[in-house]
């Protein structure tokens, strides 16, 4: 990677006199409004002596900070920017701030003036609402009306008609071509009101033939009506109070807290009649039903009896006796078995609660007694039936027993059965005979045989026999170690297979075994996962054995010496190329002596004192190079020697390390570097600072 650097200064000022035309400058001083610093700048306007003309500012950090800010949100001391819509949040002018759908003012009392130039005029396209005082200085022109406070005033546009809510006050006398007060009522007589105002009573009217006093008309002294009298649609006529209107109700209303009273020693007759005549389906309502023979009321969904326990079609019931007098201290419970029959479901007597309703249990919510709660029963439970626990059984006597020869404990279908609890000691069976477990069997504390025969700890999983083990099939260990403390391990199969399921080639493969010279080391041979050859060695300290690794570039790997009589492989060429050539073919080492004819190429060495060969036979410093500051010539290359045959030749680079000198130049490869394909990378090219 390069670094390119241009000008740069701690200072918030211009590099004026300093930039070359073309060439940047960066002051990094912090920037102000007042300053030159966090800005960018470049020479332009040609140069003199090097220098540019001008300097022009083109960027920097103080301009990028006035645009750091959400777009559309307007930011104090920044740029405004808008969103995406092309919108701002709030927009402030002066003391005005244009924000959502507000214009406002933000001085104090400050007014708000809209002020056209010259002829132009306020122009509203839309309804305009003033939600204060507002005054208007000249002609108001609304074409399509004015309304006040929500039509408290209005002028109609078309036709100019005035409405006004309020009272309208007139100090001087009104001359009227007509007047029409719609707080009036057809027919009712008007009256003069309060502090003289216009107003009719809608107790008294007159159509022009009939006068009608509505109601609320007292009369003071005594008043005798001969025949009928009738009362908006109530009529009285001799005893009988009635009303004038088909189907209608008569109400009988208290003021306040006031009630009905019935005097009199007498009973009270209701209305009586059949199912079908039952009626009005009104909350509260009372009557006596003929054909059921009860009184009954209606709830406002439903009519239902008002003595005893009764549905409302009559066929769900309790009754105290079976017969009105029988006494027989019997409650009996009837529920109904379809629209219009009944059965007795249950009857409670001072000796028992029999419930009559056969129908089978299949859970705890269905059956013929069904309790969402508990139930105790303090002496015995006779079920002749099967019977069916969802929940635990605690028997808090000593066992449970049979009659039977075959007793089964758990029916079929159970998935898991728990026997003992917290109990230490569990016997199941006698001495003799067989326990036969069908399912797979999960012991979670130490199994044990005879003692100490065969046990299985159940915290380690380890097993351990006292006899030997004999396994018919295969035997699958997947733990990570296989551990036999045998002196003699023999096995039948001819060939042993290691590294099962390394499918990816990952591990090491081989023998080892473990000696002690002191400390604890490894030998043996091995494939080397990495590059698929095998090695053998004679030491090797590996501190994590579990990892089927064998690491060569350990230090305290060791390859070790073989004693083999013959080594035989497929026959490979050996041959010498260059000065001395030769060829030979083998197939194996140690059965026979190889040897190798090489013949010494022409015109390739010189040897001894044997001249015939092309060699060097002297080596001269050239004359014609340049000189430098170092008074170093010959283009930086010091040869010492003459290249005779038994005489040592020397050839050094001078160092340019000084300036002026000619030579071989001094650098880090990190910080300036040639590769083979000619490409120069140089770490830092520095402008310097102004």
């Amino acid at each position: 990677m390069s670094i390119i650097k241009i000008r740069r200064s701690t200072g918030t000022s211009a590099p004026s006199s300093v930039l070359a035309l073309g060439e940047m400058g960066y002051a990094y001083g912090t920037g102000t409004q007042a300053n030159g610093g966090d800005r960018l700048y470049i020479g332009t306007g040609g140069e003199t002596n090097n220098i540019a003309n001008v300097v022009d500012v083109i960027g920097g950090k103080y301009f990028t900070n006035l645009l750091d800010h959400v777009h559309g949100t307007r930011t104090a001391s920044s740029a405004l920017i808008v969103d995406a819509n092309g919108k701002l949040d709030v927009l402030d002018v002066d003391n005005l701030k244009l924000d959502t759908n507000t214009l406002s003012s933000t001085n104090t009392n400050g007014n708000i003036i809209l002020n056209p130039a010259g002829t132009g005029t306020i122009e509203m396209d839309a309804v305009t609402n003033f939600s204060s005082s507002a005054t208007f200085v000249g002609l108001v022109n609304a074409n399509a009306g004015i309304a006040v406070d929500t039509n408290k005033f209005t002028v109609a546009d078309t036709t100019g008609n005035t409405l006004i809510a309020g009272t309208l006050g007139v100090s001087g006398e009104s001359t009227l071509a007509s007047a029409k007060v719609s707080d009036l009522t057809n027919n009712r007589i008007v009256i003069a009101g309060s502090a003289g105002a216009i107003e009719d009573d809608a107790n008294l009217t007159f159509d022009g033939t009939t006068f009608t006093a509505v109601s609320a008309t007292q009369l003071t002294g005594v008043a005798t009506v001969t025949g009928q009298l009738n009362v908006d649609n109530v009529r009285t006529d001799g005893n009988t109070i009635s009303t004038l209107g088909t189907n209608t109700n008569l109400v009988l209303d208290p003021i306040g807290t006031g009630y009905v009273t019935i005097t009199g020693t007498n009973g009270f007759v209701i209305p009586v009649g059949t199912n079908a005549q039952q009626g009005p389906n009104v909350a509260g309502a009372i009557r006596y039903n003929s054909e059921n023979t009860q009184f009954e009321g209606y709830s406002g969904s439903n009519w239902s009896s008002l003595g005893g326990v009764r549905s409302v079609d009559g066929q769900t019931f309790i009754i105290a006796e079976t017969s009105p007098g029988n006494s027989d201290d019997t409650l009996h419970f009837y529920t109904a078995t379809g629209a219009s029959s009944n059965k007795r479901a249950m009857f409670l007597d001072e000796d028992q609660l029999s419930i009559l309703n056969t129908t089978t249990s299949t859970s705890n919510t269905t059956g013929s007694l069904i309790t969402a709660g508990g139930v105790g029963i303090a002496e015995n439970l006779n079920v002749g039936g099967n019977t069916v626990l969802t929940g635990d059984l605690q028997v808090k006597g000593g066992d449970i027993t049979t009659n039977q020869t075959t007793f089964n404990l758990v029916n079929t279908t159970a998935t898991t059965l728990n026997i003992g609890g917290a109990g230490t000691a569990i016997s199941i069976g006698a001495a003799t005979g067989k326990t036969t477990i069908n399912n797979p069997t999960d012991v979670t504390g130490d199994f044990r045989v005879g003692a100490t025969n065969f046990t299985v700890a159940a915290s380690t999983g380890h097993v351990e026999t006292a006899g030997n083990v004999i396994i018919g099939g295969n035997l699958t260990v997947n733990g990570t170690r296989t551990t036999v403390n045998v002196d003699t391990l023999d096995v039948e199969d001819a060939l042993i297979r290691l590294a099962n399921g390394n499918t990816a080639d990952a591990i090491d493969i081989g023998f080892i075994g473990r000696f002690n010279d002191g400390a604890d080391k490894l030998a043996g041979v091995f494939r080397d996962a990495t590059d698929n050859e095998f090695y053998l060695f004679d030491e090797y300290v590996d501190t994590n054995v579990e990892d089927n690794v064998i690491d060569r570039s350990h230090s305290s790997f060791s390859l070790a010496k073989t004693n083999v009589d013959t080594i035989k492989f497929a026959q490979k060429s050996f041959a010498l190329t260059g000065d001395v050539a030769g060829t030979i073919n083998m197939s194996d080492m140690g059965t026979t002596n190889h040897s190798m004819a090489v013949t010494i190429q022409a015109n390739s060495v010189a040897l001894g004192t044997d001249t015939t060969g092309n060699y060097i036979a002297t080596i001269v410093q050239a004359t014609t190079g340049a000189s430098d500051n170092n008074s170093t010539t010959n283009n930086g290359l010091v040869i010492t020697g003459n290249g005779s045959e038994s005489a040592a030749v020397t050839l050094k680079n001078n160092l340019a390390d000084t300036s002026g000198g000619i030579g071989t130049s001094t650098f880090n490869s990190t910080n300036f570097d040639v590769s083979g394909a000619g490409v120069v990378t140089v770490d830092t090219i520095d402008g310097g600072t102004f």
